[in-house]
């Protein structure tokens, strides 16, 4: 069962900052130039609690843990940081642009009572990492505090959560963030809407989208403090059938191999039809583009070698079944999964590493790092759908490494909330 409650949330007060200023994209995508640029913003940006920086002279009474804990204090002390005065749900919509169309996406953030994934109510699609779990364990521990949310995602076709979340008067913050995405943040106390809510919520699955180092972070920490408090994370919950919520591919750039063309392209060409596309300047690219969005429920990937653009359409899905017999069906149609199976493994001999492969969201910037590089080469790939990473979590698998760049990105800083 999943269960839902209402918290008293912590935000920046408006009458002291420009909400714009103080807030930042989630720890886990902030580059060192960036968290600079956060930190040079303003001096009471969130970047200061969620990324702080370490020196040569830290110790363990003084680092930036400790440092994100008293500063964190002073801020609720000073005033710039207020408590609301009761109880509430947080309705945060994201309205942005992708492929030239506007979509909206809308959920709500919570506190979620933590469950071990074998209990099959919160379930995870990635595999985690020891150190940045130990970096949001010490930070954790230090505040007791949840300064950002995890984004999950759950099904519900008829929107019931939705319709009753549906806002009446305008959101108390907005914000245009640098890359135009608008946000939007509602607060929800009414005790009737909570019950609800939390009713309705109670038969749900939740997957997670970003975040896994953070809840499998706040599971070790219930078990160590032992404390009611820490029984609940802070989440951002929306339904994925809303079509608000979008997933980017990661596109990926081949390097530091030897290949024979003609070999290359026999080898391809046992599983896959491979077509040239027409140079033209750009244009190669686009129809490229436009060929694979085209591909429905097929497999289609794209190509750039040497200059020329390819599409390269799986001739039989089957293929994978009888190459990977140990894997769910779902797990088996990823493109991702094909991709790395039957060319960058079976025809390229390579592994999905850094000394081979990085990877580019933009596929214009994609190319440009190709000729800037180069590089031999670059596949495009399609986006993973969102009903392709329930399908594998409720298998009990994990995605491939790059499969999915859930979009668009939760600010930190919205909303926080004190484990008390």
């Amino acid at each position: 069962m999943v269960e839902v409650r209402a918290f008293r949330g912590i935000r920046y007060n408006k009458e002291r900052v420009e909400l714009a200023d103080v807030v930042a994209p989630p720890y886990d995508v902030i580059t060192d130039e960036e968290r600079e640029e956060l930190y040079r913003r303003h001096d009471k940006n969130i970047v200061r609690l969620i990324l702080g920086k370490g020196y040569s002279t830290d110790d363990e009474s003084n680092n930036k843990y400790t440092r994100a804990a008293e500063t964190f204090k002073t801020w609720l002390d000073e005033g710039v940081m207020v408590e609301d005065p009761e109880p509430s749900l947080y309705l945060y919509e994201e309205e942005y642009e992708i492929g030239g169309q506007r979509k909206r996406m809308r959920g709500f953030i919570a506190l979620v009572r933590l469950v071990d994934f074998e209990e099959g109510t919160i379930l995870p699609h990635e595999e985690t990492l020891l150190g940045p779990k130990a970096d949001r364990l010490k930070l954790r521990r230090t505040t007791r505090a949840n300064f950002s949310q995890i984004f999950t995602f759950y099904s519900d076709p008829g929107g019931a959560v939705e319709r009753l979340l549906e806002p009446s008067s305008g959101p108390e913050a907005e914000l245009a963030d640098r890359d135009g995405v608008v946000h939007r943040l509602w607060r929800v106390a009414d005790p009737d809407v909570i019950a609800g809510v939390a009713e309705l919520m109670k038969d749900k699955k939740l997957f997670i989208a970003d975040g896994h180092h953070r809840y499998e972070t706040a599971l070790a920490l219930r078990d160590e403090m032992k404390e009611e408090g820490f029984d609940y994370v802070m989440m951002y919950i929306t339904n994925m059938d809303s079509g608000g919520l979008s997933i980017l591919p990661a596109h990926r750039i081949v390097t530091n191999i030897e290949y024979d063309r003609d070999a290359f392209f026999q080898g391809i060409g046992r599983h896959f039809q491979v077509e040239e596309m027409e140079r033209d300047g750009d244009g190669g690219m686009e129809k490229m583009l436009e060929r694979m969005e085209g591909a429905g429920s097929g497999h289609i990937f794209g190509l750039f070698l040497e200059g020329k653009y390819y599409t390269l359409t799986l001739r039989d899905p089957g293929v994978m079944d009888q190459r990977i017999r140990d894997r769910s069906k779902a797990w088996r149609r990823l493109d991702v999964t094909i991709l790395h199976t039957l060319i960058l493994e079976d025809v390229l001999g390579i592994e999905e590493d850094e000394r081979h492969i990085r990877y580019e969201i933009d596929p214009w910037k994609a190319v440009k790092t190709a000729w800037r590089m180069g590089v031999q080469m670059v596949f495009f790939l399609n986006p993973t759908r969102v009903s392709q990473v329930r399908d594998v979590a409720l298998a009990g698998e994990k995605m491939p490494g790059k499969a999915t760049y859930f979009y668009p990105k939760l600010l930190s800083g919205l909303v926080m909330r004190k484990i008390e």
